[in-house]
């Protein structure tokens, strides 16, 4: 028997399960990938410029532990069809060398539905695994120990942001010449920067 492919409804929330603990500092990352029309999900492998990363979470501290969430909700702004799921966690803690980082990986296959199509990714937003990480990168080839950084960026780039919610955003705190000049803005890559503060023990 296959793997399976799970119904969601676009803006729902799905959790995962992890066998075993997250013993190491690092973000966690969810990528999707829109299997082409025509095509079964089983039958997709992801190669290219396929994905766009939805969600990209630092953990929390807590007394002396880390903990990361065990879910990510589906954008209501893309498109029906089927994906693949990526989900990754990087481990930072030996970082400083290249090849050093650690990434645990896994993917899953979705058939989404309710989604409202508004989000249509330009290429450059578009991202291949293998292709889009660089061993060099500040988000993988990073010295996390002493002297402790200031901010940490995650690879991959910013998370998409559905249109709705970024117009609603820009209606709040732009005038509205101010809004028309941001119409083109995107989120930049150190939207996503988080305190190095977080990565102190490991859990």
């Amino acid at each position: 028997m296959g793997t399976k492919t799970l119904d969601v409804t676009a803006g729902s929330t799905i959790s995962f399960e992890g066998y075993g603990s997250i013993i190491h500092q690092g973000p966690l990352q969810f990528y999707m990938a829109k299997a082409p029309t025509g095509t079964k999900v089983e039958d997709f492998d992801g190669k290219g410029k396929t994905w766009i990363k939805i969600s990209s979470d630092e953990p929390t501290l807590t007394g002396d532990r880390l903990t990361w969430p065990n879910f990510v909700t589906i954008p209501e702004c893309i498109e029906d069809g089927e994906y693949l799921l990526r989900l990754e966690h990087l481990g930072i803690h030996s970082a400083s060398t290249t090849g050093g980082a650690q990434f645990y990986i896994s993917c899953a296959q979705i058939r989404v539905t309710g989604g409202t199509a508004t989000f249509q990714p330009e290429a450059e937003d578009m991202l291949a695994f293998p292709g889009s990480y660089d061993s060099e990168d500040p988000g993988i080839k990073v010295f996390i120990w002493y002297p402790v950084p200031t901010n940490y960026t995650a690879p991959g780039g910013p998370v998409m942001i559905c249109p709705e919610i970024f117009l609603n955003y820009l209606k709040s705190q732009a005038t509205a010449k101010e809004h028309s000049k941001c119409l083109g803005m995107r989120r930049k890559s150190s939207d996503n920067a988080f305190p190095m503060s977080l990565y102190g023990p490991e859990q």
